[in-house]
């Protein structure tokens, strides 16, 4: 039986947030049914609970939405490093991430990738006002190696011109609050962003040096296999649920603030409109595109990582199958 709290998860990394929906009663590894037909379903979260990738999840929570779909949602809010462990460890059943828990998930063998939920209007703000090729000789802050943010990065600065190896000086700090701390006190020159912190830097007068949604991955959603052999309709039952989520935030942009809010009560109010307006129109339900799953292979270091067939790995079916593509919004 496993607990509610995951021991696992936390000698991994510190616990930013838990969120229980229904507890954990009937929970046998991997996952199962609870009473009346329900299911728990273990989610680890590796984007930030105040990045508006969260702001679903959290509207979907707060709404009920999971639990109408018959969903006991242990909710976990760690880092990306962590939920890729976790995920590959069985400790929760599914992980929401980027382009390195596509590759952990592909190069283990043990996992599927079933849906994206979009992508994030990733930017590059400074305290200066410099365009990409004027980034040569300074130093640009990204979050960890191998990321979402990190991939659209290396291919902004290599679209124009620049090596990220050479021209330039990459730290990583690990989350978007830390490296705004860091263009803030001068210790860098330029910072990957996104809302809500993107629409804060607006405000507080920084420049942006280049929108760079275009080159960022699609966010990954994982389940084990042994959670998805066991327990397929609960899976089926998550993708509904977001697909609701997603559609229902869209239309009531208040009620999504005010669960955004509520999990981030020290996050200034006046940020979360702009915000919604910048990441919505990228959200989606959808099978994860394989030209993007080809690509983000393809930049992997690890030749055993680029070779592994994307039929290994990738599995559209859910999505297919929960009839969720309705939920696709147009970007």
């Amino acid at each position: 039986m496993r607990s509610c709290v995951r021991r696992g998860i936390a000698a991994a990394a510190a616990i930013v947030l838990l969120a229980v929906v229904g507890g954990c009663a009937g929970r046998d590894a991997p996952g199962g049914a609870g009473p009346a037909g329900r299911w728990s379903l273990a989610f680890a979260d590796g984007a930030a609970k105040s990045s508006m990738a969260s702001a679903v999840f959290l509207y979907g929570l707060e709404k009920g939405i999971f639990d109408r779909h018959g969903l006991d949602v242990e909710m976990t809010y760690v880092t990306p490093a962590a939920a890729q462990a976790a995920l590959l460890a069985g400790d929760v059943d599914v992980a929401f991430d980027g382009d390195e828990l596509m590759r952990a998930v592909g190069a283990a063998g043990r996992g599927k990738v079933f849906m994206t939920s979009g992508g994030m209007p990733f930017a590059i703000f400074s305290d200066e006002p410099l365009t990409v090729p004027g980034l040569r000789g300074r130093t640009i802050s990204s979050t960890t190696p191998g990321s979402s943010f990190s991939s659209a990065l290396t291919k902004t600065l290599r679209d124009a011109g620049l090596d990220p190896a050479k021209d330039v000086k990459i730290v990583y700090l690990q989350t978007v609050a830390a490296q705004y701390a860091a263009l803030k006190a001068g210790t860098v020159d330029a910072v990957l962003l996104s809302p809500p912190t993107t629409v804060k830097a607006r405000q507080e007068g920084l420049h942006k040096v280049a929108d760079i949604a275009d080159k960022t991955a699609p966010a990954v959603f994982a389940v084990t296999e042994g959670y998805l052999d066991a327990n397929r309709p609960a899976v089926l039952a998550f993708v509904k649920a977001m697909a609701e989520a997603t559609r229902t935030a869209r239309d009531d942009p208040q009620g999504l603030a005010d669960s955004f809010l509520k999990a981030n009560p020290d996050l200034d109010a006046a940020l979360v409109p702009s915000s919604f307006e910048e990441a919505a129109p990228r959200w989606e339900v959808s099978p994860y595109p394989e030209d993007w799953a080809r690509t983000i292979m393809a930049a992997s270091p690890d030749e055993k990582v680029r070779s592994v067939p994307l039929a290994d790995f990738l599995d559209p079916s859910l999505v297919a199958e929960a009839g969720a593509l309705a939920a696709r919004v147009a970007a």
